[in-house]
């Protein structure tokens, strides 16, 4: 067990999708409880990130899926926020003002084949580092990974200025990316991608 806090981003838009990505059903649950379940197995505190408006229908899900878990429900934090802005780096910096915590992990809700061992490795190599992120043959990953508090004020500035892009801003922190196989970043923006994570699920995991 990771003695760390780590949070489930959910605030995208899920424009791509055409709806929300967060409640779609993924073996025996919902993918946010798919989550939240996996992630429980790896870190001592696990919390969601969504905007205010998404809340009641997040913890309505939860409470019918996690009723058929050992979860305590109340030991997940629900994290909101009402901005009309959708940069991760808004609900980063929410994180940070909510969470007594000096680390967390961040992983957005659509990644659902996130190892736990990868995991283990980002944080391993966090030591000297603001930020430790993910990256594989195709494409950056900077929200899934090791975030730090003593950024959190150069994040505050960053927004103030309007400048939302993560990439961006990870340019002018001590960051750092590793690679990992890229089967392992599996996305679900899409309804393609959708159909072809349940295939996976179905002949890697073996859930129906």
């Amino acid at each position: 067990m990771i003695e760390k806090s780590c949070v489930v981003l959910c605030g995208g838009k899920s424009s791509r999708m055409e709806s929300n990505k967060t409640i779609l059903p993924f073996g025996a649950y919902r993918l946010i409880t798919y989550q939240i379940i996996k992630l429980s197995q790896i870190f001592s505190s696990v919390a969601i990130s969504l905007k205010e408006n998404k809340k009641d229908e997040i913890l309505r899900i939860l409470d019918d899926d996690i009723s058929k878990t050992k979860i305590n429900i109340e030991s997940i934090q629900i994290i909101t926020e009402d901005l009309e802005y959708f940069s991760p780096l808004f609900g980063i910096l929410n994180c940070f003002d909510t969470l007594n915590a000096n680390e967390i992990f961040f992983i957005p809700v659509d990644y659902p084949f996130i190892k736990s061992h990868t995991i283990g490795v980002l944080i391993n190599n966090s030591n000297d580092c603001d930020v430790v992120y993910a990256k594989d043959s195709n494409k950056m990953h900077p929200l899934i990974g090791i975030w730090k508090r003593n950024i959190k004020d150069k994040i505050a500035k960053a927004l103030k200025n309007n400048e939302f892009k993560i990439l961006d801003f990870l340019s002018s922190c001590n960051a750092k990316s590793i690679y990992f196989d890229t089967l392992e970043f599996v996305n679900l923006n899409t309804k393609q991608d959708y159909e072809n994570a349940l295939k996976i699920l179905r002949e890697e995991y073996g859930t129906k």
